[in-house]
């Protein structure tokens, strides 16, 4: 399975896809994310992994 990590409203999304969540804290983390920049997003070369992710109510 994959999920997304959107840094913008992604309305063309709507319908196709379910929102599970959203960033509480740590924002900084998020912004310092590597964006890819061709038309598909994709990030050239190693992109960045998490090593953990935490679900919580």
């Amino acid at each position: 399975s994959q999920f997304f990590i959107m840094f913008q409203e992604g309305y063309f999304l709507n319908g196709q896809y379910t929102v599970v969540g959203e960033v509480t804290e740590g924002m900084d983390v998020v912004d310092a994310i590597k964006r890819g920049e061709g038309r598909n997003g994709e990030v050239m070369g190693r992109p960045d992994m998490m090593s953990t992710v935490t679900v919580i109510e």
